[in-house]
């Protein structure tokens, strides 16, 4: 577990992700909110960004979209 209490496989997706969104934040600065949102959706959907399937890290795709 990280020092929080959050165990270590969260907190890699959570600096993971984090990083890519602000690479993606820092590359789109005159973007509205609503088209940054579109583009994080569009890399989670290209796999981009990761989540924990089973106790691993994988690529995200568009699974578990509505």
């Amino acid at each position: 577990m990280g020092a929080s209490g959050q165990p270590e496989i969260e907190k890699e997706m959570d600096l993971y992700n984090n990083k890519i969104g602000r690479i993606i934040g820092s590359r789109n600065k005159s973007k509205s909110d609503n088209s940054l949102a579109d583009i994080v959706q569009q890399d989670v959907r290209n796999g981009r960004m990761r989540r924990i399937v089973k106790e691993k890290l994988v690529k995200t795709n568009s699974d578990g979209e509505r």
